[in-house]
């Protein structure tokens, strides 16, 4: 099952039964760690965003798209694969 599901069904648990959240995640066979964990990793919405902008007005391979959204200040470790030759 999902983080996210999981996480969902403990709320409904303990809002219909009105049990604790260890008691729900017990249950539900989900660490309570789990139910608690945030992502530390920043959002890369905006990198994505700007990558889907130079691909829809450049014509041109993945290794310029990768290079343009550097010139454009995004440099969040963008992994161009080159071609074999």
């Amino acid at each position: 099952m999902r983080p996210a599901k999981a996480r969902a069904l403990v709320d409904y648990l303990q809002g219909v039964f009105l049990v604790s959240i260890r008691r729900a995640c017990d249950v539900l066979l989900f660490q309570k760690s789990s139910y608690f964990y945030k992502p530390r990793r920043p959002s890369q919405a905006v990198l994505r965003q700007c990558i889907r902008e130079i691909a829809e007005t450049h014509v041109c391979g993945t290794d310029m798209v990768g290079a343009t959204a550097g010139l454009h200040g995004h440099h969040a470790g963008i992994q161009i694969r080159q071609k074999r030759q």
